[in-house]
Protein backbone atom coordinates (compact mmCIF):
# COMPACT_ATOMS: atom_id res chain seq x y z
CA UNK A 1 0.00 0.00 0.00
CA UNK A 2 1.39 3.40 -0.88
CA UNK A 3 2.00 6.03 1.79
CA UNK A 4 -0.37 8.46 0.06
CA UNK A 5 -3.41 6.24 0.69
CA UNK A 6 -2.50 4.63 3.97
CA UNK A 7 -4.75 4.98 7.02
CA UNK A 8 -1.95 6.90 8.74
CA UNK A 9 -2.03 9.64 6.11
CA UNK A 10 -5.83 9.75 6.18
CA UNK A 11 -5.70 10.05 9.96
CA UNK A 12 -3.32 12.96 9.70
CA UNK A 13 -5.58 14.65 7.14
CA UNK A 14 -8.67 14.24 9.35
CA UNK A 15 -6.83 15.65 12.37
CA UNK A 16 -5.57 18.65 10.38
CA UNK A 17 -9.15 19.28 9.26
CA UNK A 18 -10.30 19.07 12.89
CA UNK A 19 -7.72 21.63 13.91
CA UNK A 20 -8.69 23.97 11.09
CA UNK A 21 -12.39 23.71 11.91
CA UNK A 22 -11.73 24.30 15.61
CA UNK A 23 -9.50 27.27 14.85
CA UNK A 24 -12.14 28.72 12.56
CA UNK A 25 -14.81 28.20 15.20
CA UNK A 26 -12.63 29.88 17.79
CA UNK A 27 -11.77 32.84 15.53
CA UNK A 28 -15.42 33.34 14.56
CA UNK A 29 -16.48 32.92 18.21
CA UNK A 30 -18.99 30.27 17.20
CA UNK A 31 -21.47 29.34 19.89
CA UNK A 32 -20.87 25.90 21.33
CA UNK A 33 -24.37 25.10 22.54
CA UNK A 34 -26.87 25.36 19.71
CA UNK A 35 -29.78 23.31 18.41
CA UNK A 36 -28.13 22.86 15.01
CA UNK A 37 -24.77 21.60 13.76
CA UNK A 38 -22.00 24.15 14.24
CA UNK A 39 -18.26 24.34 13.63
CA UNK A 40 -17.46 22.72 16.96
CA UNK A 41 -19.56 19.68 16.03
CA UNK A 42 -17.76 19.42 12.70
CA UNK A 43 -14.36 19.72 14.40
CA UNK A 44 -15.35 16.96 16.81
CA UNK A 45 -16.47 14.70 13.99
CA UNK A 46 -13.19 15.26 12.13
CA UNK A 47 -11.23 14.52 15.30
CA UNK A 48 -13.23 11.34 15.93
CA UNK A 49 -12.60 10.14 12.36
CA UNK A 50 -8.91 11.01 12.62
CA UNK A 51 -8.42 9.12 15.86
CA UNK A 52 -10.44 6.13 14.67
CA UNK A 53 -8.45 5.96 11.44
CA UNK A 54 -5.21 6.27 13.40
CA UNK A 55 -6.16 3.33 15.59
CA UNK A 56 -6.88 1.27 12.47
CA UNK A 57 -3.49 2.02 10.91
CA UNK A 58 -0.37 -0.07 11.29
CA UNK A 59 2.76 1.38 12.91
CA UNK A 60 4.80 0.62 9.78
CA UNK A 61 2.45 2.82 7.74
CA UNK A 62 3.00 5.74 10.11
CA UNK A 63 6.77 5.30 9.85
CA UNK A 64 6.53 5.18 6.06
CA UNK A 65 4.43 8.36 6.08
CA UNK A 66 7.21 10.27 7.84
CA UNK A 67 9.98 8.72 5.71
CA UNK A 68 11.45 6.51 8.41
CA UNK A 69 12.60 2.95 7.71
CA UNK A 70 10.55 0.11 9.20
CA UNK A 71 12.08 -1.56 12.26
CA UNK A 72 14.20 -4.65 11.72
CA UNK A 73 12.61 -7.88 12.90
Amino acid sequence: MSAALSPASLSLAWLVNAGCAALLGWCLRARRRTDHVNLWDIAGAYAFLGLATGVASEPEQALQLFGLPPPAR
